[in-house]
């Protein structure tokens, strides 16, 4: 039988591992939204990931290696528009596509930059981000040493956090207009409908 504290350690590295791919899944609900079924974005996670360490490496700068996956992804994602919209391809082939350029190229380049099996080389001090302390907020130490308890508890602060700011008027407007197949554009500080497509 698991013990309690197990299973809250258990728990807390499931929420902890588990955020980047609820990310791309949030990236997937607002491309569905807008209309367009994107396989491709495990594979723009990827080369963002690998884009960003190599950068960071090679440069010692974080900022330098996130702005490169920024990049990287919105470069696969001209990609996919291009042959989803402009060459009128099929979404799914496309994004299939870019998975699987994107894991063989990772591996191929990693491998001719770094000679380390595909891998990039540990990240020093400044390249890599360090932890954020804010004025009057637990600091990650503290957090990492109070135990599996106190690591949830501030998990679920966030988790709760980011479900109040569903109730916001941007996310409202943004579940309202993709309702209605429209886009929501800013203009003269008011807010115009235009149609989709």
């Amino acid at each position: 039988m698991i013990d309690f504290l197990t299973l809250l350690q258990v728990l807390d590295s499931s929420l902890r591992l588990a955020t980047p791919l609820l990310l791309v899944c949030l990236a997937g609900l607002f491309s569905e939204r807008a209309g367009i079924f994107d396989i491709g974005l495990e594979g723009k996670l990827l080369a963002a990931a690998f884009v960003s360490a190599a950068f960071a490496a090679i440069t010692g700068s974080v900022w330098l290696g996130l702005l490169a996956g920024i990049l990287a992804s919105i470069m696969l994602s001209l990609l996919h528009g291009l042959a989803s919209i402009t060459l009128r391809g099929d979404q799914i082939i496309s994004g299939v596509a870019i998975n699987f350029l994107a894991a063989g190229l990772t591996v191929v380049i990693a491998q001719d930059l770094f000679g380390q099996g595909g891998r990039t080389p540990p990240l020093k001090s400044g390249g890599r981000f360090e932890p954020i302390n804010f004025p009057g907020a637990t600091s990650s130490k503290e957090i990492n040493d109070a135990g599996p308890l106190l690591q949830l508890y501030s998990e679920l602060f966030f988790w709760t956090l980011s479900s109040c700011l569903r109730r916001t008027s941007y996310s409202t407007n943004f579940m309202v207009c993709t309702l209605q197949n429209a886009v929501w554009t800013p203009v003269k500080g008011c807010w115009r409908k235009s149609r989709c497509g």
